[in-house]
């Protein structure tokens, strides 16, 4: 839990406090990809970085198409420079 805790909070520092959607105060930390989708399925393997960020509530609640994950993913990676390039990012992103 504390590892989780940890992520969260560099998530949150990584994004100033701000829906990465919307720009208003953010308070939840978005997974953008689930973890149904990667090969281990561990908790921790979706909480990486460059899988999550901060959103409002109201934007969080609207998160979950295939097409707003993808605009997330493209975000992430245009602001930090995050590779998406292996499973199971690339399914979302290889397209772009």
């Amino acid at each position: 839990m504390e590892a989780r805790r940890r992520v969260y909070q560099q998530v949150v520092e990584r994004d100033g406090g701000k829906c990465q959607s919307c720009g208003g105060p953010g308070q939840e930390v978005h997974e953008i990809i689930p973890r149904s989708r990667f090969a281990s399925r561990t908790m921790m393997s979706c909480m990486v970085l460059r899988n999550m960020l901060c959103l409002c509530r109201k934007c969080h609640a609207e998160a979950a198409t295939r097409e707003q994950r993808t605009a997330m993913l493209l975000r992430l990676a245009r602001l930090h420079g995050y590779d998406y390039s292996d499973p199971p990012w690339n399914e979302y992103v290889e397209a772009q």
